[in-house]
């Protein structure tokens, strides 16, 4: 079996249905983990597990690279409340002297856990290879807080990043490009969408969306199967993302829960790269949300993974396919922001530490 395979061709059932396909080697490394798994009827346990993983993966990443600089930034939302932000960039000493493209960053977890501190070494890694201004933000999240809050919280923070841009040191005009994981898949989608929708100025030039979230409507049913083939996946299941939408009690009729419900669903969007794994539940909304925006002639580029489950790059990031990945990522970035990088670099400077969260 190949480790990614890009832009496939998926013309039947049967070829989705093999994405599936299990990895023995992999098997294997999943089960010598002996990962206890998380429960997710409890909220406040998956905080504080998803708290010390990313405590841990910090430990072991360190301090930002003495030519990086690495600041919080507090950014005021709508209904006077405030989110906050890591700025990531290299300092001006270590510029190279190019305009410098806007990134701004969604973690995951559900909508109902993550923080900013998920996203640091993809927004160190970014600002390294692409001499970026990369911002990780947070929102709002439920059961607290239900849905709308987090992608309104989401887009009031793209709307100030656009609008302080140069306060930021960052070139739009050089590319502005919004992104997430999982969660913060579905929120660079949504955001891609309200960008073109409401004329987003600087407007987005590109989307980078990873293992999204987005029930795609009934007319793809034949080709929405993943939530029961991968329903016992490793690392995420499907009643355990069924417990998160529970918490999230999104409209899913909204927009701001999916583009798919917009009027001009995906015209005109800026180009989007897709990272999607094939032991996900979430794998088919990825796969259609791929066809969809190349049938609105968007341009789209998609690497998927076969037989690896949602985030297996952060949760096993030693392991081969999750290195490629990581290069897939910077390839993406690179196709998105049009713009040459340092391909020997990637390994150095892109990438999840190994960690444990008892170190």
């Amino acid at each position: 079996m190949e480790h990614r395979l890009r832009d496939p061709l998926l013309q039947t059932k049967r070829n989705i249905e093999s994405l599936s396909n299990t990895v023995p080697e992999f098997e294997e490394l999943v089960q010598a983990s002996q990962a206890p798994r998380w429960d997710f009827r409890d909220v406040g346990m998956i905080r504080n597990a998803m708290k010390s993983y990313d405590d841990a993966k910090l430990r072991a990443l360190g301090p930002a690279e003495p030519d990086l600089e690495q600041n919080r930034q507090t950014i005021p939302l709508r209904d006077e409340h405030e989110t906050s932000a890591w700025v990531v960039q290299r300092n001006r000493e270590n510029s190279d002297g190019s305009p410098r493209p806007l990134v701004v960053l969604f973690h995951g977890g559900g909508f109902t856990l993550g923080t900013a501190d998920h996203m640091i070494p993809y927004a160190r890694g970014l600002a390294h290879l692409f001499n970026a201004v990369v911002l990780s933000a947070t929102y709002r999240l439920a059961p607290e807080h239900l849905h709308p809050y987090g992608p309104k919280d989401a887009w009031d923070a793209l709307q100030w990043a656009a609008a302080n841009a140069q306060s930021l040191g960052a070139d739009p005009g050089a590319g502005f490009v919004v992104g997430g994981v999982s969660a913060g898949g579905n929120l660079a989608a949504v955001l891609n969408q309200q960008a073109k929708d409401n004329a987003l100025n600087p407007p987005l030039t590109g989307c980078w969306s990873v293992v999204p979230l987005l029930e795609p409507p009934k007319k793809y049913a034949d080709r929405w199967f993943s939530r029961k083939q991968n329903a016992n996946a490793p690392c995420l299941s499907t009643a355990e993302q069924d417990l998160l939408d529970g918490y999230y009690a999104a409209d899913k009729s909204s927009l701001w829960y999916s583009p798919f419900n917009g009027k001009e669903a995906f015209v005109g969007l800026s180009r989007t790269y897709l990272q999607v794994c094939g032991g996900d539940p979430l794998r088919d909304d990825g796969l259609v949300l791929y066809q969809a925006l190349r049938d609105a002639g968007v341009q789209t580029r998609i690497d998927v993974y076969p037989g690896m489950p949602h985030g297996f790059w952060t949760a096993f990031p030693g392991y081969k396919t999750s290195e490629l990945f990581m290069q897939d990522l910077a390839e993406g970035f690179g196709w998105l922001l049009e713009k040459r990088f340092d391909a020997q670099k990637v390994e150095s400077v892109l990438y999840i530490p190994s960690h444990s969260t008892s170190d």
